[in-house]
């Protein structure tokens, strides 16, 4: 339950541009802040399983905060999400 509330925050704190495409109006302004708004990128599969509680169960929020987090949507899929049906 606390990593669905930390992903809808993080989409709260950003919006759309006119091509649908996210963007973030302002920067985050605290170190948590910053470290949360990144769950807002994470690949759409990953985040529709955190939602649905069917992520991994050693996804948890300080492993998606306290490390790094990889851009490529593939690394993301295998380090994240290996067992999540697509």
């Amino acid at each position: 339950m606390v990593l669905v509330r930390a992903l809808r925050l993080a989409h709260a704190m950003i919006s759309l541009d006119s091509t649908g495409l996210p963007r973030l109006e302002a920067a985050p302004v605290t170190p948590c802040q910053r470290k949360i708004v990144r769950l807002a990128f994470l690949v759409p599969d990953l985040q529709a399983a955190i939602l649905s509680g069917r992520q991994s169960s050693d996804l948890t929020l300080a492993c998606l905060l306290d490390g790094e987090v990889p851009l490529a949507w593939a690394e993301q899929r295998r380090r994240y999400g290996a067992d999540i049906p697509i």
